[in-house]
């Protein structure tokens, strides 16, 4: 019996975009610790406010400004180096970091949607995601018996405003700050 590479399996592939001519790649995937941190920076998005800022949001989730950096170099990789060679500083580098971010927690499109600058994604989980596609969780030869677990998705990275209810239901917030099922 010949296994296929776990990147295969579970489709872990590195992030590309397309940066003042050349593609910059960077890391297909992220550790758990980063994951947690890039929910509760959404989760405290989704309570202050789309437009806080990036310092008030960091400062509201407890996260130092050591974890602040140490998130975003592994979400950049090794492709910061080549964005320092691109010369990518300041709001741009931050728009790079936003897109992947939102890559790692909401997918592709999604990103594709912040890094185009378009009406803001849809938050929405991964399990979503599968049903959406056809795929269940539990079925979709990806995983285990267990299937995914839901999780809150939205806010500073992705733009969306999805916040896990009462009852596991999602609920989108308004700019108005009440909930819509």
């Amino acid at each position: 019996m010949t296994f296929r590479d776990l990147a295969d399996v579970i489709g872990i592939r590195k992030k590309e975009l397309p940066i003042h001519g050349q593609i910059v790649s960077f890391p297909g995937t992220i550790s758990a610790r980063s994951g947690l941190l890039l929910q509760v920076i959404q989760q405290q998005v989704a309570t202050i406010g789309e437009q806080a800022d990036a310092a008030a949001v960091i400062e509201a989730s407890g996260m130092t400004d050591e974890d602040a950096l140490k998130l975003e170099a592994e979400l950049l990789g090794d492709g910061a180096e080549a964005l320092d060679r691109l010369g990518v500083l300041g709001e741009a580098r931050q728009h790079v970091v936003g897109t992947l971010a939102t890559w790692h927690m909401s997918g592709p499109e999604a990103a594709e949607a912040v890094w185009e600058g378009k009406a803001q994604p849809s938050a929405e989980n991964r399990a979503t995601r599968r049903r959406t596609a056809g795929q269940s969780s539990a079925g979709n030869g990806k995983g285990g018996k267990g299937g995914t677990r839901s999780r809150a998705v939205g806010g500073a990275a992705s733009g969306g405003k999805a916040v896990k209810g009462a009852g596991g239901r999602t609920t989108r917030r308004s700019s108005s700050g009440t909930g819509k099922s």
